[in-house]
């Protein structure tokens, strides 16, 4: 089983890439200590977090096949 996950600006240069699989874990929130153990670097961004297109807040529960994407803050203009 496996998530989807997607980096976009800075939080793909902090990973090293912009797209990768990553083994299904239950929530967000151990998703994200994964990450931090992978990537170090995204420990020190400020992003938000998307699950299948849709901004989360909180912890959310991870389905296999769903695609998480690290989002940093962006402006308009």
């Amino acid at each position: 089983m496996q998530l989807k996950l997607l980096f976009f600006g800075s939080c793909a240069d902090a990973a090293g890439n912009a797209e990768t699989e990553n083994d299904l874990v239950e929530n967000t929130n151990q998703l994200l200590d994964q990450l931090f153990l992978l990537y170090p670097k995204l420990e020190n961004q400020k992003f938000s977090i998307a699950v299948n297109h849709k901004i989360i807040n909180g912890n959310f529960e991870l389905k296999d096949g769903d695609v998480v994407a690290l989002i940093p803050p962006f402006s308009g203009g």
